[in-house]
């Protein structure tokens, strides 16, 4: 089979990852055969690179990849950003000033660079949210540097579209009511904080300018919110079983669910295309 016209765009939690994310072997073994059949396969993800690593081992990847939900495209081969758009910092630091006075037990992540850095005292931190995001560190928001691709707030899904609302209160004090950042949930409990016109959409999109992606039919696959503006941006939108209502009516072909190695199974698909 000739997979070189194609590329596939694979979300990671509820997707690619089953519930206990780990990569079944099914999966990669379907992904090597349409990579080794010409095919480009790239992961989409809310992750940054350095928290990837320990997750994808033994995952083949030739393509350039989305991460930070679209704030990025990075090429995993080279560990180099291609693109990136940024954070505006002293809007940001501002925002979560109001946020970490208004609701002391949210968990907060500034995603600087290539790095998680917790904003979260660490004697208050939760001990979960810590260790799903290794590596990381702790520091002052104040001493936060370099280019920020995203931010993440963890707390109560009731709490934190009350955080969503804080948004609007400092764009229209502040900044006469324009888009301080776009706001997505990537799960109920946590709220993502992205540069203002970044999702996956738009990073596939500017994947397409790519020599890499130039004449292939485009698949992408995802299950969540942030994975809608993602799939509509491809060519043939796909969703796991398990995916969201709202993910699955927009898709043109609904896969196996995420525990029943549902990228072999949107390969096999591929195969009839």
């Amino acid at each position: 089979m000739d997979f070189s016209k194609t590329a596939i765009f694979s979300d990671l939690d509820g997707t690619l990852f089953t519930d206990d994310k780990t990569i079944s072997e099914g999966n990669i073994s379907a992904i090597n055969r349409y990579i080794d059949e010409g095919g480009t396969f790239a992961i989409s993800t809310g992750r940054i690179p350095s928290n990837l690593r320990g997750m994808i081992n033994g995952l083949p990847i030739n393509g350039v990849s989305i991460v930070s939900n679209g704030s990025g495209l990075y090429d995993i081969s080279k560990a180099k950003y291609l693109w990136k758009k940024q954070l505006d910092q002293d809007i940001i630091r501002l925002y979560m000033g109001y946020v970490m006075d208004g609701f002391s037990n949210a968990g907060i992540i500034i995603y600087a660079g290539n790095s998680a850095v917790f904003v979260t005292p660490k004697e208050s931190a939760d001990s979960f949210f810590v260790e799903t995001h290794m590596p990381c560190f702790f520091q002052k928001l104040e001493d936060i540097d370099g280019f920020w691709l995203k931010a993440l707030i963890d707390d109560t899904h009731a709490n934190l579209e009350k955080i969503q609302q804080i948004a609007n209160i400092v764009s229209k004090r502040f900044y006469d009511g324009k888009p301080i950042a776009d706001l997505v949930f990537s799960n109920p409990n946590y709220l993502e904080i992205l540069p203002h016109g970044a999702n996956k959409g738009t990073a596939l999109n500017s994947a397409r300018k790519l020599s890499q992606y130039a004449g292939k039919t485009i698949f992408a696959i995802g299950d969540y919110y942030n994975d809608i503006e993602l799939i509509e941006a491809a060519n043939v939108a796909c969703a796991p079983a398990n995916a969201l209502y709202e993910v699955k009516e927009r898709a043109n072909i609904i896969t196996n669910d995420n525990n029943h190695d549902a990228l072999a199974d949107l390969i096999q698909f591929i195969e009839k295309f």
